[in-house]
């Protein structure tokens, strides 16, 4: 089979620049497109106007923790600017925090420390009304908290900040009582901590089609050597075939998984490296298993050009079929969409750590 290897090689060394070319694109494209898609989001964020009057210190930190939210995009201004801003639909929203809103935080009082600037097309400014209300809320029940506590403490208990800020300690990294909402599909498994997300699903899937189409172009000579007879003066001469037919199939399962492995090398670099490379090598298994059944089904057709593009065209309508279920739409069966190997890509089974 080293000869049959060799000469796949050789075919491959023709247009090596080509080749090289085929094999880094959905690489190249992910290095380029990712920092735009990026950058696409933080330019989409909410636009919200905000106008800091307090002389104290907690309006200095609300701005600051209001500035760390990456779907808010704040732009601090004048109580005057603001009202044209919103008028004009620059921004959403606008909020000003009074002059009295550290000394009435203080005191733990929360009514009338913020003013809040909307017109009638405002739809997404909401989000960020909620936001500011639990910063402010944060505040507030650390302060209430000191207050009480210095109150009702003897003379050598701690100082009203040292209260304050232990209290503020059971806010980091998440609050201590909150909602944990799981968001769900009907019909389809809950995610585990493991997820990648997604984005990152939906890339992955791109890429394992990309790799899959990859794996069958290399089939492509097939149709040539079967036209010049070679497989049947092969099978004559040393009694079978297998060599000229393994050759094809190890070129194919090579061509399709170099082309997968290198194309999710940024995607792995980029996000969490265990999940990330669980769900390459999952997404690699479903990739060889694809391309060998694909293998058998060119090699036994006499029209290879034919086959592959029909076997290129149900891996795309795995890929589109899949998308569709995951945004909501019943455009087939979930019968057949649990058929799909974009769907297994998605949804490992429970003997490889999934849920299904």
């Amino acid at each position: 089979m080293g000869i049959y290897l060799l000469l796949h090689l050789r075919r491959w060394m023709t247009h090596p620049f080509r080749n090289i070319v085929f094999l880094l694109f959905p690489c190249i494209c992910f290095l380029i497109l990712a920092p735009l898609v990026e950058r696409t989001a933080q330019e989409s964020a909410i636009p919200v106007a905000v106008v800091n009057e307090d002389d104290g210190l907690y309006g200095a930190i609300i701005i600051s923790r209001l500035q760390s939210e990456k779907r808010i995009r704040l732009e601090t201004m004048t109580r005057n600017n603001l009202e044209k801003a919103v008028q004009r639909g620059d921004v959403e929203a606008g909020f000003v925090l009074t002059a009295e809103l550290t000394s009435m935080l203080h005191t733990g009082t929360v009514r009338d420390t913020v003013i809040w600037y909307r017109t009638s097309e405002s739809n997404f400014d909401v989000f960020a009304k909620e936001k500011i209300g639990a910063e402010i809320m944060r505040i507030a029940l650390n302060a209430k908290a000191a207050n009480a506590v210095t109150n009702n403490a003897s003379p050598s208990s701690e100082s009203w900040v040292e209260i304050y800020e232990y209290a503020d300690s059971f806010w980091e990294p998440s609050p201590l009582f909150t909602v944990s909402y799981t968001e769900r599909q009907p019909g389809a498994p809950i995610e585990n901590d493991a997820d990648i997300g997604k984005g990152s699903k939906t890339v992955l899937g791109l890429f394992m089609l990309y790799a899959y189409i990859m794996g069958l172009a290399s089939m492509m000579p097939l149709q040539k050597d079967k036209a010049n007879k070679m497989p049947s003066r092969i099978a004559l001469s040393q009694s079978h075939a297998v060599p000229f037919y393994s050759s094809y199939w190890s070129a194919m399962l090579v061509s399709s998984s170099l082309t997968f492995i290198i194309a999710c090398v940024p995607l792995i670099v980029r996000s969490s490296v265990h999940e990330s490379v669980e769900w390459v090598l999952w997404g690699l298994l479903l990739l060889c298993i694809g391309v060998s059944f694909s293998f058998i089904v060119m090699a036994s057709s006499n029209r290879i050009n034919r086959t592959m593009f029909l076997l290129a065209g149900i891996g795309a309508a795995s890929f589109i079929l899949h998308m569709t279920y995951v945004m909501g739409a019943e455009v087939i069966p979930i019968s057949i969409v649990k058929a799909l190997p974009h769907y297994w890509l998605w949804n490992k089974p429970a003997f490889i750590g999934g849920e299904i």
